[in-house]
């Protein structure tokens, strides 16, 4: 089983490995960037490029430029420089027993074992030090997000209930047929002999008729289709729909359509309170802290060097 994608080379070994050996200790203590008080150098870059790499899909690394690659990961770098110092400021750190909960939460998550995990990342080209580092730097960020924010998460019960409503239209699959009474969209008299004519089309089905339509009219069952899968212009219409199991004509380019709801099935169980809680909290720790990332990143004193 793959943990990250791999690749036949990285970056950082094409470029020191094809340079005089008086080039390459040159280039190890050259600074690319400086953060406050510390430094970036074009060796940590680049080892960070090679990493990245391993973990980037090929359309998307496709799709950037070397520069604009290299341009991106040292803006992370800086990042988690800025991070790291607020972290140990504030002497948020993670202890050797949260280390080990977290990498055996990885390895669950991933259906293997722990002793598994050093080789199985190292079968994938990657050394198991930068991805463990890696890793804890990512559970420390975690724990300083919450450290900084939870106090300030508001939650209340109408959010709660607001995800869950949601979250359960979300999971709905509606069997809908759709009755198109057709028009050319050029004719004024035209489009109300259409809408007329669908109007006489929901009179019959509200008295329960056998529903005949004229020559030319077209009916066709949509299937059972999640609210994403229908077009744009039936989804409002739904509530009105879900009411009344039928709708008013609904002007379109290519006539007026009737929709009928025939059945509605549940595709998925509706998640529990806790868990919209959940995702409603990491959704705002996300947000906060991407904000806060943005605030430091502006206050810091940071220097990019041309290389």
């Amino acid at each position: 089983m793959k943990l990250v994608r791999k690749v036949v080379y990285s970056i950082g070994f094409i470029i020191i490995s094809s340079l005089p050996l008086f080039a390459v200790a040159k280039i190890v203590d050259k600074i690319v960037a400086q953060v406050n008080s510390s430094s970036i150098t074009l060796a940590e870059l680049n080892r960070e490029v090679a990493f990245m790499r391993m973990q980037i899909p090929e359309k998307a690394l496709e799709s950037l430029s070397e520069e604009k690659l290299r341009s991106n990961i040292l803006e992370q770098i800086i990042l988690w420089r800025l991070q790291l110092e607020y972290a140990e400021s504030i002497q948020v750190k993670l202890t050797e027993q949260e280390k080990s909960e977290a990498i055996k939460r990885f390895c669950n998550s991933k259906n293997i074992k722990v002793s598994e995990l050093s080789e199985k990342i190292e079968q994938e080209g990657m050394d198991y030090k930068q991805f463990e580092d890696h890793y804890y730097q990512e559970v420390l960020f975690q724990k300083l997000y919450q450290t900084i924010f939870s106090e300030k998460i508001s939650i209340s019960t109408n959010n709660i209930k607001d995800v869950m409503e949601q979250q359960r239209k979300q999971s709905l699959q509606y069997h809908i047929e759709d009755i198109l009474v057709p028009t050319t969209g050029e004719n004024e008299v035209e489009d109300k002999k259409a809408e007329a004519l669908g109007l006489q089309i929901i009179s019959q089905v509200q008295e329960n008729k056998e529903i005949v339509l004229p020559t030319g009219v077209q009916r066709q069952d949509l299937g059972l289709r999640l609210q994403a899968e229908l077009p744009t212009l039936f989804i409002k219409h739904l509530p009105a729909l879900m009411e009344k199991k039928i709708t008013t004509p609904i002007k379109a380019e290519n006539g007026y359509h009737i929709l009928r709801l025939l059945d509605v099935n549940e595709k998925t169980p509706i998640p529990s309170e806790a868990m919209v809680h959940q995702f409603i909290y990491q959704k705002e720790l996300i947000k906060m802290s991407q904000d806060w990332q943005k605030e430091i990143r502006a206050k810091s004193y940071v220097q990019i060097k041309k290389t």
